[in-house]
């Protein structure tokens, strides 16, 4: 056998968020790839079920960890958990987040708490716990940070959000160039509308124009994103109308964006309400 695809075959990729949408997308390529895969997501997300057909369909080796990795203390049980296991982990994928969309003061400052733990202190936490185990396994090692297209933007109703991905773009830039000199490569992917769940179906439904072409499947994402891990690239924004988007955001006038943005937020708000 490939002395490669056996180093592979020996190797875990942990995807958090795992339970549907891009998670599980992230889960399906790495699988396809032959990795073996720990599931991470919250209970009630039928985590058994989808780790035994995926080992049926693509013959890797799926465990399950159900946690809500806004607590640290799950954070450190899920490290603790694969350490006892004996489990070689050798990508980590932090995909978990919480968005949202309506007006600032619709939600209650808990949400926000629970928001920037699970979309910032998670994969802090985790980089943290793992690292250090990757570094010394000797063998090339992966961490794919997921942010969005809305870290690079200002963009009301998505104000907390916007502000968590813009750190895990700073974030990962930093930890990367700490990293140049191990043996592991890390990466952000910054999508912009993908298809994860039926709210945001039915949201992009209304779209038009470059907005709603700009739409992603969750497994398009997934490939092109695994893809430029395995290549070595820092970061990727996926789609020609995302990269145009953010083009255009360094020429046109602030009044214009800002009138486009306020007609979106009207169109947002006729929509959820």
């Amino acid at each position: 056998m490939d002395k490669e695809k056996q180093n592979v075959m020996d190797n875990y990729a942990i995807v958090t968020g795992a339970g549907a949408g891009l998670g599980f997308a992230f889960a399906t390529e790495m699988a396809t790839k032959g990795y073996n895969i720990i599931l991470v997501s919250l209970p009630g997300e039928d985590l058994e079920n989808k780790a035994t057909v995926m080992t049926d369909k693509y013959k890797v080796k799926v465990r399950f960890f159900e946690t809500d990795l806004s607590q640290e203390a799950n954070c450190i049980s899920l490290h603790e958990w694969v350490v006892q296991q004996g489990l070689k982990v050798s990508v980590l994928i932090n995909n978990a987040g919480i968005g949202s969309t309506n007006p600032f003061l619709d939600f209650k400052p808990g949400f926000y708490t629970k928001q920037i733990l699970v979309n910032i202190m998670a994969p802090v936490l985790l980089c943290r716990l793992f690292i250090p185990t990757m570094i010394e396994s000797g063998t090339k090692a992966y961490i794919l940070n997921v942010g969005s297209l809305g870290g690079f933007f200002h963009i009301p109703n998505k104000e907390v959000y916007g502000a968590t991905k813009a750190f895990i773009h700073s974030f990962t830039n930093s930890l990367q160039l700490k990293l140049e000199d191990t043996q592991i490569s890390m990466m952000v992917v910054c999508p912009g509308p993908v298809e994860t769940n039926d709210r945001l179906k039915d949201a992009h439904k209304n779209m038009k124009g470059l907005a709603k072409k700009a739409v992603m499947h969750p497994h398009e994402v997934a490939a092109k994103a695994v893809d430029s891990l395995f290549k070595g690239k820092k970061i990727l924004v996926p789609g020609r109308i995302n990269n145009l988007f953010l083009a255009l955001d360094w020429v046109v006038p602030n009044f214009i964006k800002n009138r486009i943005l306020r007609k979106e937020m009207i169109r947002q708000a006729s929509f959820s309400r």
